[in-house]
Parts: structure tokens; C-alpha cells; sequence
């Protein structure tokens, strides 16, 4: 680990800028240490009117409540002359011009969120008082400054050693009415003039330039004049240059983040859809195929032959993702399809999905007999050994109607828990044990709880009410309890009942919802609804170690309940959600939303042991802000996203698009050591990521016409530690 010794001798009022340029004189790395740009977030060591500081060569920028300053300093005649690192010569008094940049009409108190935080960390050890000395101070790539103006965000980053700025128009409405509020003033400067995207800031140490605001995606198409000056504002004061990837400092480790990518295909089409990953960063991913030549007819697998028109698969990469470990179908003559997996710490997988081929393997079971042949579909859920060739049980879980499994997850003692809908009243959860034992409506979700052996059901149950109701993911705590979410539009969901943080269904009829059920499946521990007045559906569901439940999905409500949390206000259409709720489900610890102009989907979560969720889903929003990542830019159509928030759910860790020049969609996420994250999902790109590599198959099978489904293996924490002392600093 490095330590850097920074002498800093600066006499500053309080001064932030926004983009500043180095001027014609001084070299171009002006914001940038040893380690990098630095927004340096004010802890008690500076003036509490200042909230970060970024400290440049002969420059100090200072974000305030209401405005970016800036502090330049009078270039030395001899800088450096007969100094070293440890003994710095005598520094005369440099003359100073402070700036204050500010926005006219905006938001006086916006809420200023930091993001992307860095690992470097600044000390402050000042004088002899220890109660002024602070320790290990964060350090992050940029600020938001969150409605700057109405559903207008100004984020404050770096690019290639230089301060910019950029501004998020969020939401729809008309942007360029909404645009036209925007005005920069500039204090302190001698005469103002614009050349190109620069502004020319004459001042009595000479004239600098500071560039112009950029714009975020396609909100620069609504910029319908030219920058003005008028006295010491400037109006329209956007760049014409746009660069959407430019947003934040993107730090990371020399593979930009990318541990390998790989396609999953044949020569037709195929989906993943869930992924799990053991402790040794291997990957265990299942979905279904059409293809005849998909990479289980390779083997070696429990089921080299294809069956039918489409099976289900499971496969598993070694922890570098270039080779295969095994590769099976599971299925019939009918269609099979994988829904849902998990890995015990023996590596042996657990698959659930649906299928309607009377001859899909079963035995040693539960059920071995379709309970609708040839009609609909009936629940599968299959053990498969550490070498993906033998079958340890596989059963079908099923009625006389239709059933269809969405998520499975394992607790300790390898017992299954399972989680979908069905329509049959006949379902064995009808037998019980469980919490309700009638199906109540024209669909109801159902849990299910296999033994270790998958020869018995311990429980079974409905959750329903009178009208259609969706079990999609479900979690176990180390108790055995069980965690579900799904959508219902029953008023009588047990959700109606509680406790919970919310006993009524909104207005619009469909709502997401979360349930935690008591280790014996026969009482609800709580019961909630998580909607708004548009429709709202929960997709994932994880748990920590002291029992609070976080939930994600996708919502169209503005009224959803959020708060505290990264992002309060609706964007537009669908946007993504995710919210955590206390232990006892009768309060939001924070919710927040995650989206752009278009439609955003969220589709599964993981957890690490520190709080930190991480989720992904897809984006059709061109204006959707990520980073610092892998990948920035938006790509076309349809991207998939990976994104990480902190515990606090206030902050977007990292976030990255995984795209190319079609569809992507990003289904399931799983976290290994050291925080990578395992990602499975369908493109149809033929520049996916994976054409990149390094991984098992860099070659889509038919791009733009048939999907494949895919693995990426992404490191979360891209920056490597570094810690800055900064020794002396004169206030």
C-alpha cells in the first residue's frame, strides 16, 4: 500500500468550480495528484461551508450548497527551485482570484449525493489538537447535485485530469423549455467572452477557461440556441460537443473491469436465465435451448442427446470461463425449460423449472408422474451431482392445471425451496402443511419445501387471493424462514391482512409484494404490499444476516415508495426499484429508483456479507447515468446493466451497460470472492462483450437474428487501495 506525502501551502477562501481548464500557461494535469482527481468530502477538516474539495497544482475546487468555486493561484516565478518532496523550499505569497460559479433561478439546497468512491483515502493531522485531526476521509470520483433545477441534475467528475461538469435532464416533458432555465453566472472575473465550447475567463492573474456543461444522452437534441453572454451570466450554456460516456471518472483495474465474457449458443436460439456461483468462482448457469448443436451435445453432462424441440440445460464454466466443466439437457419430448439454480458447498446444482414431456427424467422423487400430460405444464426440480452427470433426485411438483416455477433457493441442510404459480386447485400444496392450504383465485403463487433427499414435501402452501397472483423469487435465512416476492392483484392478498409496512392495495390493482414465512411454512412472519398507483412487480428478493429483506423489481408508479435513497423521483415509464425493508417488515429501511427516459427493468439481486446489493436487469434509456464501470455508453435498443449500491442504498458503487448493436437483456446476477459479480442473460449483439473474451465461446451463433445466452464475470471494485497523508494544510 503506497503512502503519498502531499505539502500544501494554499491561502483559500471557499472556492468550487465547475470544469475548470488549465490555462494556457500551466501543464494540463492540474486537478490531478498522485493519485488521480480527488473529490475530498468535507468531515470536519474544512470550513462547513464547503462540502468536497478537489485540490489542483494552482487550483482549489470547492463544492458548496449553492455554488461551484474556484481558487486560482498566481503561477510562481521558479516553481519547485531548490525544493524536494521532504524538505520544500519557501514558498512566497502567491496572489489568488477566487470564482464563484453558480446557477441562476436553481435550487438553493439540492441534495449533493457523491459517487463512485474511491479507495484512496486523505488524513488530516493538523496541530497538536486531536479533536481537529481527521483520519481516513473519503475520497470519491464526482458529485451530484440532485435537482439543481426541477428534474435537472448537475454531476461534477473528472475526465483525463480535468474537472467537468454535465447535466442529467431526467424524466420527459418538453426538454428544451426545461433546458432554457438553465443559467451559468460567473463571479469574480474580469470580462467574460465564449470561444467554441470554452469560456474565457479574463482575471487579473490572466485569462483561463472553463468548459461548458455537457449534456447526457439525447437531451443535447433539445438545445435549440447558441451560448450567450450576457453580463456575467451565460445563456444556453451547453457544450456542442457530447460525449455521454464522459460522466465520471471511470477507475479500474487494467481490464477495465471485464473478468471474462462468454456466449452460450448453438445454431438457433437460446436464454439463460439463472446463475449461481460455488467458492471457488465457478459458474453454474441453466435456461433452455433450441439448438441442436448447443454445447451439451459436447458434454461431459448427465444428457448429451437433445429430446425435443426445447430443453432445458445446465452448465457449468471453470472460474476463468474459457472452459466448460460440464454441459447436460434435462427434458423430454415436450418443451422443458430452466428457471431457477443454486450450488451447495458440495457443488452439486439444484435446478427448478417447468415442463410439460411426460418422459422428463424423474426418480428418486417426490412425484414421478406428470400430473397434466400433454396440456400444460408441471414444476420440475432436479439435483444433479458435482460432475453434472449423474441425477441425485429430480420430481415433479404439480396439479391438474398449470404450474410454472419462477426461483429456488437452498438453506443449510440442502433442502430446496421453490417458488411459481399455479392454476391447479389440486396443487399438493392443497395437502399441506402450510399456511394456506385452498387456491383462492385464478392463479395463485405457491412455496414449496423439498428434503434434503427430494423424496417429501416438509411443507407446501398457496399465497393468493381472489384475483391473479405471481410468486417470482424467493430467499432463506439461516432459520429456515423464507422470503418471496411477486405481483399480485388480489385485494385480499394476505398482504391485506399483515403485519407489514403497507396492508392495501394501491388503486391501479397490480402490486408488487413481499412475504416472510415462519420456518415451518405455516405462519407469515409479515405480509406487505410495495406499490403505487401504476402497475409494480417484484423479481428479487435477498436477505441478510439479521433478517431484512431487499426487494427489486420494476415499477410505472410515481408515487412508489421510496426514500432515503440514490435516486427519489420517477423518471419516466418503468423504471427500476429497490428497497429494503427492517427485520419485522413494518418499515422501509431505503428505496430508491434507478432509470432514464425510456423503460428499465429490474430482473435479480445479490447481497454481500457488507450490505451492498447488486442488481441487474435491462434499459431501453439512452440517458440512463452508470459508472464509474466496465462500459458507460448506452449501445442500441436494448442494453443489459449491472449496477451496485452501497448499504446505505444513497450511493451507485459502480454500474456499468453490457450491449451491443441489438438486444440485450440481463436476467441474473450471482457474487462470488472478492465481489465479482456473475451476470447470465440472452443477447442477440454479434459485439457483445463476449466477442471480446477472454471466455468459452467468443462467437455469437447468429447475431441479430437468434439468441444466445451469455456469462460475464465483472470485478465491482475496480480501483486498487491507496492512501494519501496529507500532512500539513493551512486553513
Amino acid at each position: 500500500m503506497r503512502a503519498i506525502l502531499l505539502f500544501v501551502f494554499v491561502s483559500i477562501l471557499l472556492a468550487l468550480p465547475v470544469g475548470a481548464m488549465p490555462p494556457s500557461t500551466p501543464p494540463a494535469s492540474d486537478w490531478t495528484t498522485a493519485s488521480g482527481v480527488l473529490f475530498v468530502e468535507n468531515v470536519g477538516q474544512f470550513d462547513p461551508g464547503a462540502r468536497f474539495q478537489v485540490l489542483g497544482s494552482d487550483r482549489t475546487l470547492w463544492l458548496a450548497d449553492d455554488a461551484l468555486w474556484i481558487t486560482l493561484l498566481e503561477q510562481p516565478a521558479d516553481a519547485g527551485s531548490g525544493s524536494s518532496l521532504l524538505a520544500p523550499a519557501p514558498q512566497p505569497i502567491r496572489n489568488a482570484v477566487h470564482l464563484k460559479l453558480s446557477y441562476q433561478g436553481a435550487n438553493p439546497h439540492p441534495r449533493l449525493e457523491a459517487f463512485g468512491p474511491l479507495s484512496t483515502r486523505v488524513s488530516y493531522f493538523i496541530g497538536n489538537d486531536q479533536t481537529r485531526w481527521r483520519a481516513d476521509v473519503p475520497v470519491w470520483a464526482g458529485v451530484r447535485y440532485v435537482d439543481l433545477y426541477p428534474g435537472i441534475d448537475l454531476e461534477v467528475s473528472s475526465e483525463g485530469g480535468q474537472v467537468v461538469q454535465r447535466l442529467v435532464v431526467r424524466g420527459g416533458g418538453n426538454r428544451s423549455q426545461r433546458l432554457a432555465q438553465v443559467k451559468l453566472q460567473v463571479e469574480g472575473a474580469d470580462a467574460l467572452h465564449l470561444e467554441q465550447d470554452q469560456l474565457q475567463v479574463e482575471t487579473a492573474l490572466g485569462e483561463y477557461a472553463l468548459a461548458l456543461p455537457r449534456l447526457s444522452g439525447n437531451a443535447a437534441d433539445a438545445v435549440t440556441m447558441t451560448p450567450q453572454v450576457k453580463a456575467q451570466a451565460v445563456l444556453w450554456p451547453f457544450s456542442k460537443t457530447s460525449n455521454p460516456s464522459s460522466n465520471v471518472l471511470t477507475v479500474s483495474e487494467p481490464s477495465g473491469g471485464l473478468l471474462y465474457a462468454t456466449f452460450l449458443g448453438g445454431s438457433h436460439s437460446e436464454t439463460g436465465v439463472d446463475i449461481a456461483v460455488d467458492t471457488e468462482g465457478q459458474a453454474y448457469i441453466t435456461g433452455d435451448t433450441m439448438s441442436t448443436d448447443f454445447p451439451a451435445t459436447q458434454g461431459p453432462g448427465y444428457d448429451t442427446d437433445v429430446n425435443g424441440e426445447r430443453e432445458a440445460y445446465v452448465l457449468k464454466l471453470d472460474a476463468t470461463g474459457t472452459q466448460l466443466l460440464y454441459a447436460t439437457f434435462l427434458g423430454g419430448s415436450g418443451y422443458d425449460y430452466g428457471s431457477g439454480i443454486a450450488v451447495d458447498a458440495e457443488g452439486q446444482a439444484y435446478i427448478a423449472g417447468r415442463t410439460e414431456s411426460i418422459d422428463f427424467p424423474v426418480g428418486p422423487g417426490y412425484d414421478t408422474t406428470n400430473n397434466s400430460p400433454g396440456a400444460m405444464f408441471d414444476c420440475f426440480v432436479a439435483k444433479l451431482d458435482a460432475t453434472g452427470t449423474q441425477l441425485l433426485y429430480s420430481t415433479f411438483v404439480g396439479g391438474s392445471g398449470e404450474e410454472m416455477s419462477r426461483g429456488i433457493a437452498l438453506d443449510a441442510e440442502g433442502q430446496a425451496y421453490v417458488v411459481g404459480i399455479t392454476t391447479s386447485f389440486d396443487f399438493p400444496a392443497t395437502q399441506g402443511p402450510g399456511y394456506d392450504t385452498s387456491n383462492d383465485g385464478f392463479g395463485d403463487a405457491f412455496v414449496v419445501k423439498l428434503n434434503a433427499a427430494g423424496t417429501d414435501l416438509v411443507y407446501a402452501t398457496f399465497l393468493g387471493g381472489s384475483s391473479t397472483d405471481e410468486a417470482n423469487a424467493i430467499a432463506v435465512d439461516s432459520l429456515g424462514q423464507a422470503y418471496v416476492t411477486g405481483m399480485t392483484m388480489s385485494t385480499d392478498f394476505p398482504a391485506a391482512q399483515g403485519p407489514g409496512y403497507d396492508t392495501t392495495l394501491s388503486d391501479d390493482g397490480t402490486d408488487a409484494f413481499a412475504i416472510k414465512l415462519d420456518a415451518a411454512g405455516t405462519n407469515l412472519v409479515y405480509a406487505t404490499f410495495l406499490g403505487g398507483n401504476k402497475a409494480d412487480n417484484g423479481y428479487a428478493i435477498a436477505v441478510d444476516a439479521l433478517g431484512q429483506a431487499y426487494v427489486a423489481g420494476e415499477t410505472g408508479s410515481a408515487d412508489f415508495p421510496v426514500g432515503p435513497g440514490y435516486d427519489i423521483v420517477h423518471n419516466h415509464g418503468v423504471d427500476i426499484f429497490l428497497v429494503k425493508l427492517g427485520a419485522d417488515g413494518m418499515n422501509l429501511v431505503y428505496g430508491t429508483f434507478l432509470g432514464g427516459s425510456g423503460h428499465d427493468y429490474g430482473r435479480d439481486i445479490a447481497l454481500d456479507a457488507a450490505g451492498q446489493v447488486y442488481l441487474v436487469g435491462y434499459t431501453t434509456s439512452t440517458d440512463l447515468t452508470l459508472g464509474p464501470g466496465y462500459d458507460t455508453t448506452f449501445h442500441n435498443v436494448t442494453d443489459a446493466l449491472v449496477a451496485k449500491f452501497d448499504a446505505s442504498g444513497k450511493n451507485l458503487l459502480y454500474g456499468t451497460f453490457l450491449g451491443g448493436e441489438s438486444n440485450d437483456f440481463g436476467m441474473a446476477i450471482a457474487i462470488g470472492a472478492d465481489d465479482h459479480a456473475y451476470v447470465t442473460g440472452t443477447t442477440s449483439s454479434g459485439d457483445f462483450p463476449a466477442a471480446l473474451g477472454p471466455g468459452y465461446d467468443t462467437s455469437h451463433s447468429l447475431p441479430g437474428v437468434d439468441a444466445d445466452a451469455y456469462v460475464v464475470a465483472l470485478s465491482t471494485i475496480p480501483n486498487l487501495p491507496v492512501r494519501c497523508y496529507i500532512p500539513s494544510i493551512l486553513r
